[in-house]
């Protein structure tokens, strides 16, 4: 698991303005500045008889292109905010789902070009933000992509992640990006001792080892 955030090459400078720039516009609005939303029960693909409402658990999240980044930004709203020592994922953090193939090879399958980030925020003030790349159904580590900025910030009532992906890098470990891809985003939520519940955008809480729940954009 990697931690703080690494720049590399010239993409540096762009990447760390397209970083800034989606965090300023998502910060004032908080969930309801973000275009797609985690806040519905049909949502809920873990632990549905634990998750008690919005305000239990929720998110905001946007997806978007600038010349240099793939930057998505996740704003959630959690009642409480409890970290893991273990997994990240049975702690309060996001995934992202990322699916670079072109739509006529997105078959369900996981592949190249297609993988998830897990996201742990930093919830105390000597926390580390954390974040892992993984691949398949066993949930392998994978490579970074190099140069990808990750911020957190607690903001009331939650917390917010912005993630940065410099474009020329993404190529170089998957695929280039082309004018549309498959995107998911997941939010886990331990309200106590290890993930309570776990909310998706579009798929199920099988979207570690298939992609079918994937939603197709052109960012």
């Amino acid at each position: 698991m990697r931690t703080s955030t690494r720049i590399h090459g010239l993409a540096a400078a762009a990447v760390i303005a397209a970083l800034a720039q989606a965090a300023c516009q998502s910060t004032g609005g908080g969930i309801s500045a973000h275009p797609h939303r985690l806040d519905r029960p049909e949502q809920v693909v873990i632990g549905a008889d634990r998750w008690s409402g919005p305000e239990d658990c929720s998110a905001g999240a946007s997806i978007r292109r600038t010349d240099d980044a793939l930057v998505v930004t996740i704003a959630v709203r959690d009642d409480a905010l409890v970290g893991s020592a273990g997994d990240p994922w049975e702690g309060d953090s996001v995934e992202i789902y990322l699916d670079l193939r072109p739509e006529a090879q997105r078959d369900g399958s996981y592949a190249s070009g297609v993988f998830q980030m897990v996201i742990a925020p930093a919830l105390a003030p000597e926390a580390k933000t954390t974040y892992s790349f993984h691949v398949g159904e066993n949930a392998f580590h994978i490579p970074d992509v190099r140069g990808t900025v990750v911020l957190s910030a607690l903001t009331d009532g939650g917390y917010q992640v912005t993630v940065s992906f410099p474009l020329e890098e993404l190529a170089r470990t998957h695929l280039p990006l082309g004018e549309s891809l498959a995107f998911d985003i997941g939010v886990n939520d331990a309200d106590d001792a290890g993930r309570e519940s776990q909310l998706m955008l579009f798929g199920t809480a099988d979207n570690w080892t298939s992609t079918r729940g994937f939603h197709s954009i052109a960012p």
